[in-house]
């Protein structure tokens, strides 16, 4: 006799009368009465929360529980699936879910968000969300996902460079994917050019009125050049949520407001260096290169920019001999992709 759907069926039926709750949780603004039996069988941080004496909250009957905006959104679809297994998410919904997963430890719920976002990658390419979900499950371990959307990102850079969510990529992640020896792009201009438009977008949410952190940070060193846990034994994730109030959707990343490059000229010309430094202008024509000279981008950072186009031009016209000891001169410059590095150019 298997009757387990039935015994189902009555536990789901405590939640949705609201029958003999002992506990009530306060999410937002709205109050979700819940069994303390349930939250500690469906998840180890409640259980330490609840049982644990050590904590304020064992002793509660009404506990606070502060949620990003967009997992309060989704906090009932999540505090249902602890009692009946049954969720539906959608591209908006399951990063929030598998935030909360994440955070109270739901390992079932978190595997169920794992193949939502594997299986959905292209659509949430299309839908603005791939940008979001590859940085929370890098930020959070959740490899296997995490390297479904970056290959979908490296194999597809054009397509997603035009996506609206692509601003809001964070620096390290754009410049670990511009140095990936199988990044699949038209041309090195085509990459420029895709660079050149991400730092037109931060520009512009630096010169909001009320500045929107741009993605990323400088480090503390950094001087601008001249232009001429307490749950031992229980996963908690450790970086706190912020939102992207553009796009309304949730992300992970450092807060740069804490940033030694207060201004926002500085900022930018950090951010350019840093992202610049990765195109490869020995891989460009020289009429491309040449193009070069009248892009406003290039005018600004004159010194910067005609290093790399001299370089690039060397590679065209020098003797290979004459290359090499260039390169040898200027060992920090990332002009060729690392699949290369190791070529003989005799």
């Amino acid at each position: 006799i298997d009757n387990s759907g039935s015994v189902l069926e009555k536990i789901a039926g405590l939640y949705a009368e609201r029958l003999m709750s002992d506990i009530v949780l306060l999410v937002g603004q709205r109050e979700f009465p819940a069994h303390r039996l349930i939250l500690c069988a469906s998840s180890d941080v409640f259980q330490v929360m609840l049982m644990n004496p050590r904590w304020n909250e064992s002793r509660e009957q009404r506990i606070l529980l502060q949620e990003a905006p967009e997992c309060v959104e989704v906090f009932e679809l999540f505090l249902r699936y602890l009692y009946t297994g049954r969720l539906k998410i959608s591209h908006s919904t399951v990063l929030p879910i598998l935030a909360l997963a994440d955070k109270y430890n739901v390992k079932d719920l978190v595997d169920t968000c794992g193949r939502y976002m594997k299986l959905h990658v292209v659509s949430a390419s299309q839908q603005n969300y791939l940008i979001a979900w590859l940085e929370y499950t890098l930020t959070c371990g959740h490899s296997e996902i995490a390297q479904v959307c970056l290959n979908h990102l490296k194999w597809n850079f054009e397509q997603v460079a035009g996506r609206e969510d692509f601003a809001s990529c964070d620096i390290d992640l754009l410049t670990t994917v511009l140095a990936q020896h199988d990044l699949v792009i038209h041309d090195e201009m085509t990459l420029y050019n895709i660079v050149v438009s991400w730092l037109h977008r931060q520009e512009e949410r630096l010169s909001l009125p009320t500045p929107v952190a741009t993605p990323g940070e400088p480090p503390p060193s950094f001087v601008p050049q001249s232009s001429s846990s307490a749950l031992e034994g229980v996963f908690i994730p450790p970086p706190p949520m912020s939102i992207t109030p553009s796009c309304g959707k949730l992300y992970l990343r450092r807060d740069s407001t804490a940033s030694s490059c207060t201004d926002p000229v500085d900022r930018m010309e950090w951010l350019t260096y840093e992202v610049m430094k990765f195109v490869r202008f020995p891989m460009m024509t020289p009429r491309q290169l040449a193009d070069l000279l009248l892009v406003p981008l290039t005018i600004k950072y004159k010194e910067f920019f005609v290093t790399r186009m001299a370089i690039g031009m060397s590679f065209h016209s020098a003797p290979s001999s004459s290359f090499s000891l260039l390169l040898l001169s200027s060992p920090s410059l990332l002009i060729y992709p690392p699949s290369t590095a190791n070529l003989s150019f005799a």
